[in-house]
């Protein structure tokens, strides 16, 4: 999977969440490492929150989804910000659109 994810954020997403390296806590939007023992450190680009998969830059918004509702099955939709607040990343504020 390491080769295929470094060519998908999502593959590289479900691998960290999958294998118990991360945890995300949806009401806050947080990201936990196991391997820091502590929260991620999240980047903002563009406006909005990004956390680093061995040189990978995913969004946060993305890890939250991903987390609760796995990946979306069609790769048009993206993940919007209900409140327009793109540091707002709680999965109640999170929705797919086209």
């Amino acid at each position: 999977m390491a080769n295929h994810a470094k060519y998908c954020p999502d593959a590289l997403i479900v691998e960290q969440l999958y294998s118990g390296k991360w945890l995300v806590e949806p009401s806050t939007g947080n990201i936990y490492s196991k391997e820091i023992n502590g929260y991620l450190k999240q980047n903002v680009s563009s406006g909005y929150p990004r956390v680093d998969i061995g040189g990978v830059h995913v969004l946060v918004s993305r890890v939250v989804w991903i987390a609760v509702h796995g990946i979306p099955e069609l790769s048009l939709l993206q993940i919007d910000h209900i409140n327009e607040n793109k540091l707002d990343n709680r999965i109640e504020n999170l929705r797919l659109i086209t």
